[in-house]
């Protein structure tokens, strides 16, 4: 097949479904790991609820 272990995702072959309303892309479920730990500072405004960061 045309499966290639680097690729992290499996791009153009299989949709992107949302799994939440506030990870829109791959790209973001990539980021999104390494965000949600941001989370417990205070002093960091995600945009939360905005269409962007």
């Amino acid at each position: 097949g045309d499966y290639d272990r680097r690729t992290p995702f499996p791009v153009g072959r299989v949709p992107w479904i949302p799994p939440s309303p506030g990870i829109v892309s791959g790209e973001s479920a990539f980021c999104y790991p390494a965000t949600v730990f941001c989370e417990a500072f205070p002093a960091i405004d995600f945009g939360r609820s905005t269409g962007l960061p």
